[in-house]
């Protein structure tokens, strides 16, 4: 708590004294940052069972299924990333502060560029108390490397990149997560990457980290020998405001950290096409497997694997008014579907629309609905609920 505290008051008052990022002179520190903020209100039904990430915990072997170590707990619906596990008959309202977030950088000469993205949680989000948290989302170097057009390095904590949905809340057009982002795909990733833009459509990214969930173990012999590493190869077109891209990634590791075999990997694609200036389509799928190994607890079992999928599609009305659509399936296939707590598909739909109060400002109003198929003879079950979120960039 005393750490936090200290954080806290150290980015105060960088705020306070250092220059706006409107008026931060060529190679200043530059601040800028928002404010993310819900209203939301959620219904369990009497046969939820299971639907949250990291079965058992995170301390566990069986933590290897987990996308995010900061996801530890989360669960399905509208809230489920902010209020945690849904359970059964749960009824909730709730107003929540997401996050306050205060992004730092500084360039040094034409080469070398330093950021830090600071996230401060309000009480009960994330499901992991009333406490509320302080997250480095981002913290990174990079060095611009005279190849070809131009090679980037990056060395630090930085946002993995796959797929559609960035890891801001505020940046993103729905309100809610998809399943695809909350179960399955990493987010914060630490070590290494290289990015190289081949011309002005291709680019590629290849990375290093210690493991996707982005943990480190200070136990002897229980460290992986191996890094994490992964790839995007982007394909990008369109006019400014108008982009669209087409990213293949794929990622593995050595996620259970008691041995270093029996890896874990995925596949993903993601597609945001802009139509035209008012219709926009965006869609993500993802294959994971993560090999069972007898010393994580699960000898006898197959190995776990999940897919799962999303697609949006999203309309401008005008200037300030916008809306969408978004419908998800995710497939945890083998038990004992250590990715979302319980053999099941998940079937989910959103509905939403957009307001621009002003330029750095935003309201949005979403209902969501999480439809579980279980295996056997588990009832199915329904999750949904409805949020506003309204969000301030400065």
């Amino acid at each position: 708590m005393k750490k936090m505290k200290k954080v806290a008051l150290f980015a105060a008052l960088v705020v306070a004294l250092a220059p706006s990022a409107s008026f931060a002179e060529e190679g200043g520190l530059e601040i800028s940052g928002a404010i993310d903020t819900l209203i939301g209100w959620q219904k369990d039904d009497a046969n939820v069972a299971g639907n949250f990430s990291c079965p058992n915990g995170f301390a566990t072997p069986a933590g290897q299924a987990c996308n995010s170590a900061a996801d530890a707990g989360a669960g399905t619906g509208q809230l489920g990333d902010l209020r945690g596990v849904a359970t059964a008959s749960r009824d909730t309202f709730n107003f929540y502060v997401d996050t306050v977030e205060v992004d730092l950088s500084k360039t040094f000469g034409e080469n070398i560029r330093i950021r830090a993205d600071l996230d401060f949680q309000g009480p009960g989000t994330g499901g992991a108390g009333s406490a509320g948290a302080f997250a480095l989302e981002q913290g990174y170097v990079t060095a611009n490397i005279p190849v070809g057009n131009g090679l980037e390095l990056l060395v630090g904590r930085f946002n993995i990149p796959m797929g559609v949905e960035s890891v801001d809340r505020q940046d993103n057009i729905a309100v809610s997560f998809s399943n695809v982002y909350r179960f399955l795909r990493p987010h914060n990733v630490t070590g290494a990457k290289l990015y190289y833009a081949f011309n002005d459509m291709i680019d590629l990214h290849v990375y290093a980290v210690n493991n996707l969930k982005d943990t480190i173990s200070s136990a002897a012999g229980t460290e992986s020998a191996f890094p994490g590493a992964g790839l995007r190869l982007g394909f990008n077109w369109g006019e400014e405001g108008q982009e669209s891209s087409i990213g293949l990634s794929g990622a593995g590791s050595s996620e259970v950290t008691t041995h270093n075999k029996h890896f874990s990997f995925m596949g993903d694609l993601d597609v945001t096409w802009a139509i035209n200036d008012s219709f926009t389509l965006a869609g993500e799928f993802i294959y994971r497997q993560d090999n069972r190994f007898p010393a994580d607890g699960f000898a006898g079992t197959k190995n776990h694997k999940a897919m799962a999928g999303t697609l949006l599609a999203a309309y401008n009305f005008s200037d300030a008014w916008g809306g969408y659509v978004r419908g998800g399936w995710l497939h945890d296939i083998n038990p004992p579907a250590v990715y979302t707590g319980t053999d099941q598909q998940i079937i989910d739909w959103s509905a939403g629309f957009s307001y621009q109060i002003a330029d750095s400002a935003k309201l949005k109003i979403e209902y969501r609905g999480d439809w579980s198929l279980f295996a056997g003879a588990a009832t199915n079950s329904l999750v949904h609920g409805a949020a506003a979120e309204f969000a301030y960039h400065f």
